[in-house]
């Protein structure tokens, strides 16, 4: 969820992902989401915040360059190294 204001076990209040962002933007912080998703599954909202320059998707498989639309870095895993 998103959107989540729930308090967490330790009694601060969590901000949503979108409310996060806008305080990073405003604050000149550059937010790096990470993920096991891939690009495409990433939600819109978070690719297209200001905030966010560039992704690291797949496990870490692959960092993508938002503004340039370019993956800076992928590194796949080869038949060979599942066989191993």
């Amino acid at each position: 969820n998103y959107y989540s204001t729930e308090p967490c076990s330790l009694g601060v209040d969590v901000y949503s992902d979108i409310e996060l962002l806008n305080y990073a933007d405003n604050n000149d912080i550059l937010i790096v989401p990470t993920t096991g998703r891939t690009l495409m599954g990433i939600p819109d909202e978070i690719l297209s915040h200001p905030s966010v320059s560039y992704v690291i998707c797949s496990n870490g498989a692959t960092i993508y360059d938002l503004e340039t639309k370019q993956i800076i870095s992928h590194k796949g895993i080869t038949k060979e190294e599942i066989d191993e």
